[in-house]
């Protein structure tokens, strides 16, 4: 299973250190550039919150959407697929190398979060950690990939692609209606928005049900990860027809 893992990292490395370089670069970027325009500039502060946030939220989804979804296309084909299956690896360990590899390029993106989180903390004294955004943006991801992975192994990536695509319209959709029709009471003005997100950087304002939520939502995830992989692994052959040859 080690050297299936080694395999897709080497042979998706382009896409892998692209993302990365893609993410220090916006980085080093959204880090300068209050130097620029001034960083006594009126709300200088909060701005530099906001750019690293984008960055964090620009690596997560580059890793989701440029790497992860790539690693399953180089071994769309029947041959692999039946070869594969007749070794000692077999289908299992086929499908739990792919599972090993989102979850090592998920987390080494988020130590590089983290990192680039803190040096922004270092060049702008006062700027307010990021390591909430982190936190649920991992959880996301992993969220994410295990809805996604069984229908990318069933029904290949071409045809899998559409079910997150369907998940994201029903998503926004549904945010649309209730946005027109919906009690928005709740939520405030954009002003309280901000207000509420910039207390929650700096570790204030967190309610109880948000302090449950962040403690239930990724061991939820976790276990939906690990039951998507078991679903995977039943569906490996299966979906092996609807491979080229």
């Amino acid at each position: 299973m080690w050297g299936l893992i080694y395999k897709d990292l080497v042979s998706n490395k382009k896409n892998l250190l692209l993302c990365y370089g893609c993410t220090v670069f916006y980085g080093i970027m959204f880090m300068f550039f209050p130097f620029i325009v001034g960083d006594e500039a009126e709300g200088m502060e909060q701005a530099n919150q906001v750019f690293s946030a984008i960055v964090i939220i620009l690596a997560y989804v580059m890793t989701g959407e440029a790497f992860q979804g790539s690693i399953f296309l180089n071994d769309e084909h029947k041959k692999w697929a039946y070869y594969i299956s007749s070794t000692p690896y077999g289908a299992v360990g086929q499908v739990q190398a792919k599972y090993w590899v989102i979850l090592v390029t998920t987390f080494a993106t988020n130590l590089l979060c983290i990192f680039i989180d803190s040096i922004f903390g270092v060049v702008h004294i006062g700027t307010g950690s990021q390591i909430f955004l982190i936190y649920i943006a991992t959880a996301i991801l992993l969220f994410l990939r295990a809805i996604e992975i069984p229908f990318i192994i069933r029904y290949g990536s071409k045809q899998g692609i559409w079910v997150k695509s369907i998940f994201f319209f029903v998503l926004v959709f549904g945010a649309i209606v209730y946005a027109l029709f919906g009690d928005l009471s709740y939520f405030g003005s954009t002003d309280d928005f901000w207000e509420w997100y910039f207390s929650i950087i700096n570790g204030e304002g967190i309610s109880d049900g948000l302090m449950l939520f962040i403690g239930i939502f990724p061991l939820v995830t976790m276990a939906l990860f690990y039951g998507s992989y078991k679903l995977s692994c039943r569906f490996y052959l299966k979906g092996a027809e609807n491979f080229e040859d």
